[in-house]
């Protein structure tokens, strides 16, 4: 696997034993440490095994696509502005925020899939978010990512330390 500086060297061990085949129970046995075994049992949680991984990529890169639409609608309503103040700050926040779930989604975590349907659905309380095509998008998000969260992490694979 290549060395990627994103990603921490304990997350990069890991993914590179699940993808060899190892479940997460033998990975866990196989590094853990006492220095570590919190943490280790935390990172397993949350990554998905392998299959279901790859069963479900396309769905997760439908899943961005529509975070990635809204993210450049959001950016593109920042072209008129002339002026650069607090309130352009605040615009900036949503993007940032989709950025960011957009990354953990790339990289399968758990927490990606959580918080993007708590926040898409909280962002619908926004009346600028009930309008076309956010209106069709966010529920769609908030589906799909709670789907793609119950079939990638069942109750069943958590790893208890």
């Amino acid at each position: 696997m290549a060395n990627n500086f994103l990603i921490p060297e304990l997350e990069q061990k890991v993914r590179e034993l699940l993808f060899q085949g190892l479940t997460k129970q033998e990975v866990y046995d196989r590094l853990s440490t006492y220095d570590n075994r919190d943490e280790l049992a935390s990172l397993l949680n949350n990554l998905p095994a392998p299959e279901p991984r790859r069963k479900y990529l396309y769905l997760n890169i439908m899943l961005i696509s529509m975070l990635g639409i809204i993210t450049a609608r959001k950016l593109y309503s920042l072209w008129g502005i002339d002026t650069f103040n607090i309130f352009t700050l605040f615009i900036l926040v949503v993007p940032t925020i989709n950025i960011y779930l957009m990354r953990e989604l790339m990289l399968f975590h758990r927490t990606g899939f959580q918080f993007t349907a708590i926040l898409c659905a909280i962002s619908l309380l926004n009346a600028e978010n009930r309008m076309l095509p956010e209106i069709v998008f966010i529920p769609l998000i908030v589906a799909l990512s709670g789907f793609l969260y119950y079939k990638l992490y069942p109750r069943n694979s958590m790893i208890v330390d």
